[in-house]
Formats: C-alpha cells, sequence, structure tokens
C-alpha cells in the first residue's frame, strides 16, 4: 500500500540588509565622489526530496519504485494506485497514463456503467473489492488509444486519492519547500529627499521538485515579486542592485525598480511579497495550485532632508 502522506509546517525568515549606501548619499554633497554597491547574497535553493522525477523533466507520469503505478480515474476525479503486476508489459522510457472502470461489456475508461458480473466476481474469488479493468495509453499513441493491460479487484488497492486532496496536500509542500528569497534594499537605514530608493531581490527562477505524496509527481513553481512602500506606490518585478556606473537618478531607461520620497519621511518602509505559481503533475493529469503568497517581508528606513556643508578652504 502507498506510503502514509505526510504534512509539515514551519516559516522562517530573516532580513539583512546592505548598509553601504552612504557613500552614495554622500555623492549628493561631495561631487567627484563613487559608490558600488553589492547586492545581498542569494539563500541556497532547498534540496528536493527524492523521488521519480528527474529534475527538469518534462513528464513525470508514474513511479516504479513503491511496487505501483498511478492512475487519475476521470469519473471520480481521484487517483488510484495500481499494481505494477496489472499494469501490463512497459517500454523504458515511454510515458504511461492508467486510469480504472468496472469489468463490465460496455465499460469505457470515461464512461463506466456498473454491472453485477463487476460486483460479484471478487467475492466468487475470495478477494474483496470492485473487479476493475486497467485502461492504459501512452506517448506513443499521443495518449489517444486506450487499451486494457491488466484486471485488479479494488479491495487490494489503497483507498483513491481525490483531487482536492492532491491540490491540498502539495499546496502544503510548495510552502515549506520552495526559497524566501531576501530583499536588498538601497539605502538601507536612511535615504534623501530626492533621492531614488532602490530595491532588488534575486529571483530563484523556476523551481523544479519531485514530490512523493500524497501522489509521486512533479512541482514546478515560479515566483513573482510585489514592492509596496507605505505611501501606497507598488512596483512589481525582481529589480536590480545599485551599479556604480548607472546613476540611478538619471536612470530614464527603468533599470532600477526605484521610488523617490518627496518629502522627509521619519518612518519610512517598503514590503516585499513574493507570490508563487505552480502546477502538480502526476499520474498523466496536470492540478494546477491556488497562487502561493508568502509573508510579506518589511524593511523600515528613514528619509532626510540633505543639509548643505561648508567646507573650508
Amino acid at each position: 500500500m502507498p506510503r502514509q502522506h505526510r504534512v509539515l509546517r514551519r516559516l522562517v525568515v530573516l532580513i539583512t540588509l546592505p548598509a553601504t549606501w552612504l557613500a552614495i548619499t554622500l555623492a549628493l554633497l561631495l561631487p567627484g565622489s563613487t559608490a558600488a554597491v553589492a547586492g545581498s547574497p542569494s539563500p541556497a535553493p532547498p534540496t528536493a526530496s527524492d523521488g521519480p522525477c528527474p529534475a527538469g523533466a518534462v513528464n513525470c507520469l508514474e513511479t516504479t519504485d513503491d511496487g505501483y503505478v498511478y492512475g487519475f480515474d476521470t469519473v471520480s476525479r481521484s487517483v488510484v494506485a495500481i499494481p505494477i503486476s496489472q499494469a501490463g508489459q512497459r517500454t523504458p522510457g515511454i510515458s504511461y497514463r492508467y486510469t480504472l472502470s468496472p469489468a463490465c461489456p460496455t465499460s469505457t475508461p470515461f464512461d463506466s456503467p456498473l454491472c453485477a458480473a463487476a460486483s460479484a466476481y471478487c467475492e466468487s474469488a475470495g478477494k474483496t473489492g470492485l473487479h476493475e479493468n486497467v485502461w492504459r495509453t501512452s506517448e506513443l499513441s499521443n495518449f489517444d488509444a486506450w487499451l486494457i493491460v491488466g484486471d485488479v479487484c479494488t479491495g487490494r488497492l489503497g483507498e483513491p486519492i481525490p483531487a482536492q486532496q492532491i491540490v491540498d496536500e502539495v499546496s502544503e509542500y510548495e510552502r515549506i519547500h520552495v526559497p524566501i528569497p531576501k530583499p536588498n534594499v538601497q539605502p538601507s537605514k536612511y535615504t534623501l529627499v530626492n533621492l531614488p530608493v532602490l530595491v532588488s531581490v534575486t529571483d530563484p527562477g523556476e523551481q523544479v521538485m519531485s514530490v512523493q505524496q500524497p501522489v509521486p509527481g512533479q512541482l514546478v513553481a515560479t515566483p513573482t515579486f510585489t514592492w509596496t512602500f507605505d505611501d501606497g506606490t507598488t512596483l512589481t518585478g525582481a529589480g536590480k542592485p545599485y551599479e556604480d556606473d548607472i546613476d540611478p537618478r538619471y536612470d530614464e531607461s527603468g533599470y532600477y525598480l526605484s521610488h523617490t520620497y518627496r518629502k522627509p519621511q521619519p518612518h519610512a518602509s517598503v514590503t516585499l511579497v513574493v507570490t508563487w505559481h505552480a502546477t502538480f503533475s502526476a499520474a498523466g493529469e496536470t492540478f494546477n495550485l491556488p497562487d502561493l503568497d508568502m509573508p510579506g517581508i518589511t524593511t523600515d528606513f528613514a528619509v532626510d532632508e540633505a543639509h548643505a556643508v561648508l567646507v573650508g578652504g
């Protein structure tokens, strides 16, 4: 029988920000000075759990290491675990899809009336459950031609796994295992009126992970980034950290993601929300997961006015 489902929960967020923006602040007061600011280091991605899906695989429709293949029953919208012994002779490297239907003369993979023979067969054979045919199709036929490759009494199988349960549990797995990007706000603590505040984050990119529970499959998640300043200004994107040869005060091309305060603000802030958009592929089906908004990460800073400085000479 398939292993029991596991659900984990934990989230820890730490924020550290660079303090080297002082140099560019001084550049407003002391002509000719320059500054180079390095971006925040990116967090190490999580290690994907062992599973049947190779990293970057396009199709990951079944597993063989636990003694089962998995089929999606379109009538009940559930995934069923089918013993490999009933899965028919398979060609290595070919992806297959499976489903079940009552072993009745007129049954098809997607229209499955129940007959007395299917109900009585397993009991007469000393088994439990309903007598069902195992149907299979493969990518060799573009998943169009379905053939009966075996039969099984469903009393030998685990409980079908509803599609909603798959979505719920894989969404929880996603929440725990996607990386937590670290915001980079420059200047980090203090800035000046009319000096752009730059925001950026190291984009971890598309995450491809193998998942074993509640059914083996492949999770693919992609992040987007939303920045909201305390005055209501909203920016989207990963942004870029400050570069020595690109002055953010004259950035007409939109190279940076930036926001400029026009008056002092002693308690300014910006909040980063990372949203993950994901799909999960298993048993020949692709499940769209709800968008996952990670808890916002807020960075506080102060906005001061620049004051003239008299320099003796």
